[in-house]
């Protein structure tokens, strides 16, 4: 079995802006392309269920502007090798992270940490 990753980018998203998806998956490519991530540390996580948990974390990036810094609120979710939410007597799970980390890492838009 191939080794796998404990954090994933997640494959399962809400097109909201109802953009049709080739043109997002293009947009997203376009994207991380050009985000070098450079440090991440964890500094909460709060299982909310057993297949979801709320995490802070601290990131320094490079995007193709500057090297930026922050921390970031993202939303985990725990996939089976199937793409079904996993249980907890699942084998094989992997968590991933919500899509906009990427873009709010991109533009430098963090959280404030007073909380």
């Amino acid at each position: 079995m191939a080794k796998q990753e404990l954090w994933t980018m997640a494959k399962h998203s809400v097109n909201l802006a109802k953009e049709p998806i080739n043109k997002m998956a293009g947009e997203m490519r376009n994207m991380a392309e050009f985000v070098e991530l450079e440090h991440f540390e964890f500094r909460k996580i709060r299982y909310s269920t057993v297949a979801r948990c709320d995490a802070r974390v601290w990131v320094r990036a490079k995007t193709l502007r500057e090297t930026v810094e922050g921390e970031l609120d993202l939303l985990v979710i725990r996939y089976t090798e199937g793409g079904d939410v996993a249980m907890p007597n699942d084998d094989n799970c992997f968590w991933t992270v919500q899509q906009n980390c990427i873009y709010n890492v991109m533009n430098g838009r963090f959280i404030d940490g007073s909380d």
